[in-house]
């Protein structure tokens, strides 16, 4: 492919998914001075931890990663009707939400309020911003590099352009949901960029072979059912939140790994002119990722609002660092091929190694045995049967039903659900 058709196709994708987060961006504004229930819901209903200091759910801490079945007493089906709940009251209302998390169904009360130009700016002006500096980053690259879209270098592309979509349309993931497959797909796409970029620098291993045309593309593929799977959980949260663990296990996976092939090109090649772009590459990883990529591995376990600057905000340096990293390689070295097989089964036992310890953790922090996991998702499913069969009632009854699955959750009764 010629350099000319290869930044046509760069600018066309990076122009894509500028258009995408500029949608998502003003969707967003359209919120600014309308009321919301004080804490950010996804579109199966699920409470996130994204939150400004100040708002209600600071108060509220056992609702995070909850999914909300009824407003007052009346059960909702999706996230709009959450919304359109709160929209009918005065803000500052207190509204009583039920909530099931795992096994557990419970009520909390938080008051409404009004979406402010402060809260938007805080929101979704981290997220709009980092990406788009993601998708010019990488489009930079491309336009730089000497040498075309190198192996690296497209993969750093693709990277960029995976992270600033994430981050685009991570805004429409509080609503209105136009683009949550995107998201999902976008999220998982970035885990898969990344084993691809450790798999091309600094070394390119196993450049041209069969076998690494074979690993990415199945690494790829492995990434879109996950993005499929998470999309098809819908509104089931026992299904869908083990999955978005498994995204945030892979995604710390591939820090790692990639990660780790900085650290052995660096310190193998101590009296090389390249080692000052890989220290710039270290820094774009280990700098950068340090506390965001700490809160990415354990968001879902976290029991407390994240302000969204504090949690995207470093990753700003990451496609700078790395880019100035890329962009200066060719001038100092080709980046060279390895086939040593030496170096891709270390790095493999190094991913096992820490994907087993990870996957330990989160088992540890969600049940002390896969027993009680296993019963706390049937007694979920079964609550859950329940909540649908109370919502299918009329008036006073649907109001009695769901009031005796609370009673029932609370009490520990399994019988009957």
């Amino acid at each position: 492919m010629t350099r000319s058709r290869s930044l046509l196709l760069a600018a066309l994708l990076t122009g894509a998914v500028l258009a995408v987060s500029v949608v998502c961006a003003i969707n967003g504004a359209r919120r600014v001075g309308a009321p919301f229930p004080g804490f950010l819901l996804a579109y199966n209903r699920t409470v996130l931890s994204v939150a400004r200091a100040g708002w209600p759910l600071e108060q509220a801490s056992r609702a995070l990663f909850a999914q909300v079945v009824a407003v007052d007493g009346h059960a909702v089906d999706d996230a709009q009707d959450v919304q359109d709940a709160v929209a009918a009251v005065p803000a500052g209302t207190t509204i009583t939400y039920r909530l099931r998390k795992g096994a557990e169904l419970f009520t909390e009360q938080v008051p409404t309020m009004t979406f402010s130009a402060g809260d938007y700016l805080a929101v979704y002006g981290p997220y709009v911003l980092i990406g788009i500096v993601f998708s010019l980053t990488g489009f930079a690259a491309v336009r730089l590099s000497r040498a075309g879209p190198r192996e690296p270098v497209l993969a750093f592309f693709l990277l960029c352009q995976s992270v600033g979509l994430t981050l685009g349309t991570a805004c429409d993931a509080y609503g209105p949901y136009w683009f949550t497959f995107v998201y999902l797909v976008a999220q998982c796409l970035a885990i898969a960029n990344l084993f691809h970029l450790a798999a091309s620098y600094p070394w390119v291993i196993g450049g041209g072979s069969r076998g690494r045309r074979g690993t990415l593309a199945g690494i790829y593929l492995g990434a879109l059912l996950l993005a499929l799977g998470l999309a098809a959980a819908g509104d089931d949260v026992s299904l869908f939140l083990p999955l978005l663990y498994a995204v945030y296990l892979l995604l710390a996976n591939a820090i790692f790994v990639y990660a780790t092939g900085l650290a052995i090109g660096f310190f193998g090649r101590a009296a090389s002119p390249a080692r000052q772009g890989l220290s710039w590459a270290m820094a774009g990883i280990v700098l950068v990722f340090l506390v965001p990529g700490t809160i990415f591995v354990i968001y879902p376990a976290l029991d407390r609002v994240i302000p969204p600057g504090l949690l995207v905000g470093p990753l700003v340096l990451f496609p700078i660092l790395t880019g100035a990293a890329l962009v200066r390689w060719p001038v100092v070295r080709s980046v060279p091929v390895s086939r040593s097989i030496r170096l891709r089964l270390s790095l493999l036992f190094l991913a096992a190694v820490e994907t087993s310890f990870l996957v330990a953790v989160v088992v540890f922090w969600q049940s002390n045995s896969w027993e009680q996991l296993l019963a706390d998702l049937r007694v979920a499913q079964r609550q859950a049967g329940a909540v649908e069969r109370a919502a299918a009632a009329s008036g006073e009854e649907r109001t009695s039903r769901l009031r005796e699955v609370e009673s029932r959750a609370q009490s520990g009764v399994e019988a009957g659900l």
